[in-house]
């Protein structure tokens, strides 16, 4: 009773964003009808045939029509699958190639194949991940181009002619480079010049890296190195890194990002901690400024993990989410007082996962230094019974010296504890006597924001 175009739709609806390109297999089953209408609309419906190493890939290409072609191999470890040997001989016909190497030398023995050695016009997607150690792509895979490429993912694989690749993609919407890739960043802002159509941007180095300068020993950033000659990424909007803060210094020096709206930061072990730097390397000045609120959570030993937004939605929705990892992170945040969230922060969430109960009054209350213009202040329950004794200790003197624009503290399940509200109770009295009060407020996570 549905007219093709609602059926369409509908179709449409099914098979977009799904994870498998096959999904489409299932409409033409149904009737013949509907057959005919997914086979009328093979590039709306993004129809591709799905080969694996166990899938008859022989039988499918004779029977289906000449589709686009999605080759997926997850685990290969020992012998090349003829399965994948047949799907990759149509190579004006793949367009997605998707591999993880496992425990062996699967892919080096692929990468030798014929085949993969010359050039794949048609591909837009190529995805190589590794669970063992790093295998070596090498120079002659896929002719060492791929002009139509659209987005690329290596995890834990080497690949010496990366440049070479990423020159010729100039159309590459997303890029993801972790683990043991080993390119220099000085590489990836060299090969980004010609990247100007990238939305996406992930890198990960590993602790090891081996590439740039060393290790600062001074806990304290340089000033900043200003480049005349940016090279311009006009479309990127959502930008990962993971790895050494230099690192990040040296990639982002060089490059302008305008249009940046999610900005994800994991570091491991920084030697200084000013989350103003981030927005000053990528341009973003104002929209920092912007950030007033601020969730962290923390853990004495393990990680400090902070997110900043706009509570007023100035931004657009743009945030800023970091997280610090190290042993040493929790001690070095309190021996620097490096800026850990803009001036104008007016609410602060912070929550713990483990550990909390060893920091002294003393230090939470540096901690707390560091946000003078928060307004709201948020604690978890647990938390909460770490930091109510730090708030006591500011009852004989100097309750202001600490949150001075303090004027809501919520508390989760505030009304359970005793012990916390006798101890919350003394500073929010020191607080209304020296003509600064303080709210207190009991709440949960269900209803926090």
């Amino acid at each position: 009773m549905l007219p093709d175009e609602l059926l369409l739709a509908v179709f449409d609806f099914y098979v977009c964003g799904a994870d498998d390109e096959g999904r489409w297999v299932t409409l033409v089953h149904v009737c013949r009808r509907w057959r005919h209408i997914v086979f009328a609309f093979p590039h709306l419906l993004d129809l591709q045939i799905v080969c694996t190493d166990r899938t008859p890939v022989r039988e499918m290409l004779h029977i289906w029509p000449a589709f686009p072609i999605t080759v997926r191999v997850s685990g290969l470890s020992g012998g090349i699958p003829d399965n994948v040997v047949a799907a990759l001989k149509h190579r004006d016909r793949v367009c997605g190639i998707y591999i993880k190497a496992g425990f062996g030398d699967g892919f080096g023995k692929l990468a030798t194949v014929p085949v993969v050695q010359d050039p794949f016009p048609a591909l837009t997607h190529l995805h190589l991940g590794a669970y063992d150690k790093a295998p070596i792509v090498p120079d002659s895979f896929l002719g060492g181009s791929a002009p139509r490429l659209r987005s690329l993912s290596l995890k834990n694989f080497k690949y010496p002619a990366l440049q070479k690749l990423l020159l010729s993609a100039t159309g590459l919407v997303s890029l993801s480079l972790s683990d043991r890739t080993y390119i220099s960043p000085q590489t990836i802002v060299d090969c980004l010049t010609s990247l100007v159509r990238l939305e996406k941007l992930e890198i990960e180095f590993r602790p090891d890296w081996p590439y740039g300068t060393p290790r600062r020993p001074s806990r304290h950033p340089p000033p900043p190195t200003w480049h005349t000659d940016l090279r311009p990424l006009p479309v990127l909007a959502t930008l990962a890194f993971r790895g050494e803060i230099e690192c990040f210094d040296h990639l982002f020096t060089h490059i302008d990002t305008p249009r940046l709206e999610d900005i994800d930061m994991q570091f491991n072990n920084p030697p200084f901690f000013d989350f103003s730097r981030i927005f000053l390397f990528t341009g973003l000045k104002e929209m920092f400024e912007a950030l007033d609120q601020a969730h962290m959570v923390v853990s004495k030993y393990r990680s400090v993990n902070v997110t900043l937004s706009s509570r007023r939605r100035t931004t657009g929705g743009k945030v800023l989410r970091l997280l610090f990892k190290g042993r040493a992170v929790w001690g070095r945040i309190q021996d620097q007082g490096c800026q850990l969230s803009p001036a104008n922060s007016e609410r602060m969430d912070v929550r713990d996962v483990s550990a909390m109960h060893h920091v002294e009054n003393d230090e939470w209350l540096e901690l707390f230094r560091f946000f003078a213009a928060v307004g709201n202040l948020y604690l978890s329950e647990a938390l909460a019974m770490c930091v109510a004794p730090a708030l006591q200790e500011l009852v004989g003197g100097g309750v202001t010296e600490v949150l001075p624009a303090l004027e809501n503290l919520f508390i989760e399940n505030f009304q359970r504890s005793g012990l916390m509200k006798e101890a919350i109770g003394e500073f929010v009295t020191a607080r209304e006597l020296s003509g600064h009060p303080v709210t207190v407020q009991s709440w949960t996570e269900e209803i926090r924001e």
